[in-house]
Formats: structure tokens, sequence, C-alpha cells
């Protein structure tokens, strides 16, 4: 019978490298992919913030003249729309508009 020698420490933990870079490694892309997707968050963030900004900054400080006819107390009023509007339903009614109704038999 032959002898077996005993196995060092060198053998047992042989390949443990390869195993360990596979238990790791989606975690490490799961992490990178995390902090990409909260990288873009805060650029749309940044963007809609500068854009409000900008647009604040383009209003003017002062709110807009009236229009020189409606100070004038003898001005032509606005003519009547030859389409009639409708009028609504009463609050609460749960009706579909009057439009989408079918037509009476």
């Amino acid at each position: 019978m032959t002898r077996r020698s005993p196995r060092t420490r060198k053998d047992r933990q042989r390949g443990s490298a390869a195993v360990e870079l596979v238990l790791v490694t989606p975690l490490l892309v799961l992490l990178l992919l995390v902090v990409v997707a909260l990288g873009l968050l805060v650029d749309a963030r940044l963007v809609v913030t500068d854009a409000a900004h900008q647009a604040a900054r383009a209003a003017p400080p002062w709110p807009a003249p009236k229009p020189l006819h409606a100070s004038r107390p003898n001005a032509p009023q606005a003519r009547p729309s030859a389409r009639r509007e409708r009028p609504a339903p009463p609050r609460g009614c749960a009706c579909p508009p009057t439009a989408s109704r079918p037509a009476p038999r």
C-alpha cells in the first residue's frame, strides 16, 4: 500500500480564488449599475432644476401690461362665437359627456 501524502494547505485552497470571483462579480456589477442609475437620476434632476432656473430668469419681473382696448370704456365687445357651448353637467353627476352618449332611438 502506498502512503498518501497529507494534503497541504496550499492544495486545499486551490481554486478558491476562482470561486470567490464568481460569487463576488455579480454583486460588483449590480453595485456599478445602481451607481450609474443614481447618477442618471441626479443628472435628470439637475437638468430640470436648471431649466426652471433659466425660465425664471427669462420671465419678466413684473406682470404683463393689460391690452389697450380693455382699459377703454367704449371698446368693442368680443363677438359671440357661432358655436354654442353645452352647459356642464351638474356637480356630482357621473354621467359621461353628452357627445359620447348613444343616439336616441
